[in-house]
Order: structure tokens, then C-alpha cells, then sequence
């Protein structure tokens, strides 16, 4: 399998004399109008994205007329296109090769230029849209469930209880979990809320080998998930002192939570400096660009449990400057941002409230 990656993207597309006076752009020497499809112009994704099809539409025509030349069958989906990105698989070399060929002729006929750095040819894994791609097996990219890998244990009860929040909202899709799931149901039963945060938990080593297994079942879960184009995207988001996180999830037909990633990240002392809504801001900003490859192009519904950022981003009006810089770049993607109450975002919750470290570090008492 090959991959080619797209530079200068949306410039390789001429906009037609009617439309530039819709792409004109104001300033101080005068008025300009692009000539090229621009960045930062919502519908650019689309228009570029329908071009590079058309193109690499072309060289799977006639490499499916050569084959049929040759006597050979037909092939539909060795060619996949997003946006920049094109994915082309065989599964012989010499019809990679050929293959390969009509891509390169059809795009140097259509002035489409490729980033060789970001380029890879004839490899037997990849990894593609957050996937890793081979002739075995698809799954989860590894900065996915990173959080989840280098989550440490709970010390608290309200710290279990938020863990296994995050079990029960992918249970559907754990076998077996149950078996190893009952020594943590059993801590801190009886104890009430208010007092959550100050008891500690009592680990052993059987306690620890099971919140293991758990985590490397909700992981498996998590890189085996795999995204349908026909089922809307959620994505809940949540800051906190010192670190943000969020969950990006769709619904089954029995309205069952399958989660597709996991985000979370610790804030430096810089950003932990910030205010409450730039935190909610700077997660909203940072779950979107590590699930990108998935929101470029789609619907998605956000759900964050701070009401004023919901305000800030319909509104208008924004005067400080960090905040126009990522209203501007959230602003290409279709988002639907909604308000909830906290404890219904409980998820996006612990992970911007857990600080990643490595589990063997930690002792059992």
C-alpha cells in the first residue's frame, strides 16, 4: 500500500470569474480577490475534496480499463481519498506499481503536487486517519488511547468511582468484564459523596492486576472501535486546573456508547494560569484537533458543561485576541456546541482531571 499526501492543497483549484467577488478580501493598499480556492473559507474542504476525487477518479478508470485489457477483473475501492490524503492498496506489486502509475500521470496532468516527506510507497502497514492499517488488521492509532495507557491508579474512592464511569459508558462492548470488575465495585461501598475525596483506596496486588486488565479491556475496546459515515459524531469536552480532556463517541442502533478516542492533556504553568472559560476554550480547541481527521467535513454535536462558553462561541463579538484565534479555527468545522450539566459529562470530567503518569511507577501499599 501507498500513501500520498497533497501539498499546497487548496491553491491547486482556480475559482471561476463569478465567484471571486465573493472571496474578495479587504486591505489597506486596496481590495484583493483570490484567484485559488482559499484557506480558512468553510465550503474550500468540500470543493478540494471533490477535485482530488474527480482526479484520482480518472486514474482508477483507466487502470481498470488497462486491467480489463489484460483480462483481468475490475477493482472499485483500491483508491481512497480524504481530502489531501490518498490511500491506494493492491495486493500484488507490479499491479501496486501500475496502479501507482495512473495516479502519478493523472495527477501531473492536473498540476496536483505531493509533500514527499509525508509520502510512503509500497509499505505493508501504515498509518492512515488515525488508524493503523495493515493486511492483518485495523486499529486504534496509539495517541488515542494514550490517555488511557498512562492512566494511574485512583487513590481516591471518588477517583474509582469516575474510573469506573469510564468502564460502564463502553460495558456494551467489554466481554467478561464483570469478572474482574466486582473487587472495584465492592471499594468504598457506603460511602457517601461528601466524603468521596478523602478516603483513600487500599490497594493490593490482585486489586492492581484487575484495575489493569479492566484498562487494557477498555483499551482493546477503544482501537477495535471503528467510525460509520452513516451515524452522527459526539464529542464532550471538559477543562480543569491542570489538565484537559474530552471523549469523541457515536451511538449504535440500540443507542449503546461506542467511543472512538480518548483525549487528555496536562497544562503547563502558562496555561494553568488561564481562566475557567479559556481552559473550556483551549479543551474544546485541542479535542478538535486531535480528532480532526474525523470532524473535517462532518456534523458533530459538542457538549460542554461551562454555559458561558457556549455564549462566547455563538456569539459575534469577541475582543481578545487569543480567543479570536481559536474561535477562528473552530470555526471551519461543523460543531453544534451544547450545553450540560456536569454530572452528565462525567467522562470528558476525569480525563481532564487525571495527570498522566506511568502505572509501574505507582506501589501497591
Amino acid at each position: 500500500m501507498s500513501k500520498l499526501d497533497l501539498t499546497k492543497g487548496f491553491y491547486h483549484v482556480d475559482v471561476d470569474e463569478e465567484s471571486r467577488p465573493l472571496l474578495g478580501i479587504a486591505t489597506d493598499p486596496g481590495g484583493y480577490r483570490f484567484r485559488k480556492l482559499p484557506m480558512g473559507w468553510i465550503n474550500s474542504r468540500g470543493v478540494f475534496s471533490m477535485s482530488s476525487s474527480f482526479v484520482v477518479g480518472l486514474a482508477n478508470y483507466w487502470y481498470n480499463k488497462d486491467r480489463e485489457a489484460r483480462g483481468l477483473p475490475e477493482v472499485t475501492q483500491n483508491f481512497l481519498v480524504y481530502i489531501d490524503d490518498i490511500l491506494l492498496v493492491n495486493d500484488d506489486e507490479e499491479e501496486h506499481k501500475r496502479a501507482l502509475y495512473y495516479l502519478a500521470y493523472y495527477m501531473a496532468r492536473f498540476h496536483l503536487t505531493t509533500n514527499l516527506k509525508k509520502c510512503e510507497l509500497g509499505k505493508d502497514s501504515m498509518k492512515f486517519l488515525g488508524k493503523w492499517i495493515s493486511k492483518q488488521e485495523v486499529h486504534c492509532a496509539h495517541k488515542h488511547i494514550e490517555a488511557l495507557q498512562k492512566m494511574p491508579l485512583p487513590m481516591t474512592i471518588r477517583e474509582m468511582r469516575k474510573f469506573l464511569g469510564i468502564v460502564n459508558f463502553t460495558r456494551p462492548f467489554l466481554t467478561g468484564i464483570a469478572e474482574y470488575q466486582r473487587r472495584h465495585n465492592q471499594i468504598g461501598a457506603g460511602v457517601p459523596r461528601r466524603l468521596s475525596n478523602k478516603t483513600k483506596v487500599k490497594w493490593t496486588k490482585a486489586l492492581i492486576q484487575d484495575f489493569v486488565k479492566v484498562r487494557d479491556m477498555v483499551m482493546k475496546a477503544v482501537a477495535e472501535s471503528t467510525y460509520d459515515g452513516k451515524k452522527p459524531l459526539y464529542l464532550a469536552t471538559d477543562g480543569s486546573d491542570f489538565a484537559i480532556g474530552g471523549i469523541l463517541y457515536q451511538l449504535t442502533d440500540k443507542k449503546e456508547v461506542k467511543p472512538l478516542g480518548f483525549f487528555s492533556k496536562s497544562l503547563n504553568d502558562a496555561q494553568q494560569s488561564y481562566g475557567a472559560i479559556h481552559k473550556e476554550l483551549l479543551a474544546l480547541e485541542g479535542c478538535v484537533k486531535h480528532f480532526h481527521y474525523l470532524l473535517e467535513g462532518n456534523h458533530c454535536t459538542v457538549y460542554v458543561d461551562h454555559k458561558p462558553l457556549v455564549n462566547i462561541i455563538n456569539s459575534k463579538n469577541c475582543k481578545l485576541r487569543f480567543r479570536k484565534l481559536r474561535l477562528l479555527y473552530l470555526s471551519e468545522f461543523d460543531l453544534d456546541i451544547q450545553h450540560v450539566d456536569g454530572i452528565e459529562n462525567k467522562i470528558a470530567d476525569y480525563l481532564s482531571r487525571i495527570k498522566l503518569r506511568q502505572l509501574e511507577k505507582i506501589e501497591a501499599n
